[in-house]
């Protein structure tokens, strides 16, 4: 069910007007909560910013979920968003990890995966989210990224987004991701995870990254 206490602001865009939030899924007994999800949403910013969401927002929502095992959730995502495209819209990409570390491959191999990375294509996701943040339209945006619980594949989506347009190290958004969790992540996402960084560091350049390996 939906923790309003899980939903995080990440980011604000003063230029274009459009927030990025992270959180769990936005459904309890079988309904999407948008008018909670709203809510807490502008809580958010009049607690960080100190003014609320604009009334006219228009919130997307970015869904991390597994097709298969989630699928009834993923369903009623989708018949809300088409019920309520002024109101929401929705962007389905789901994300599983990584079943081996990339601390296991000599370079050679390593950097060849770089560069043909299966990585959940999470590395054309995070260009999409910033390519929303600063798309200027006439109504204003709430990216909301989550998944079932808001830890794990929504830490992964988030961390990479923070290393690669916010300048934050490996270890710091391995840390906050983590903070937010409660916990460590989970193994297959903790890998996906520093295969991110690797590919972040060593094949787009972003040296902000930092020290990898623990």
């Amino acid at each position: 069910a939906f923790d309003p206490k899980k939903l995080r602001l990440v980011e604000y865009n003063s230029s274009s007007g459009n927030y990025l939030f992270r959180g769990n899924i936005p459904i309890k007994r079988q309904r999407f909560v948008y008018e909670e999800l709203f809510a807490r949403m502008s809580e958010q910013s009049e607690q960080e910013l100190g003014f609320p969401l604009p009334k006219d927002t228009l919130i997307l929502v970015v869904s991390l979920i597994n097709p298969f095992t989630e699928k009834k959730l993923l369903q009623i995502e989708e018949q809300y968003a088409e019920k309520n495209p002024d109101a929401i819209r929705l962007y389905h990409h789901p994300v599983y990890g990584a079943l081996s570390s990339p601390d296991l491959y000599p370079q050679m191999f390593k950097d060849f995966m770089l560069y043909a990375p299966v990585l959940d294509e999470v590395n054309e996701l995070t260009p999409k989210i910033k390519q929303w943040m600063i798309m200027g339209r006439s109504r204003p945006k709430a990216i909301y990224v989550h998944c079932l619980v808001g830890s794990d594949r929504t830490g992964v989506v988030i961390g990479t987004y923070q290393m690669q347009y916010r300048g934050m190290s490996y270890q710091n958004a391995m840390a906050e991701a983590e903070e937010v969790a409660g916990r460590p992540l989970k193994l297959l996402k903790q890998r996906g995870f520093k295969w991110m960084a690797y590919y972040l560091r060593d094949h787009i350049g972003v040296q902000t990254v930092g020290n990898i390996k623990q």
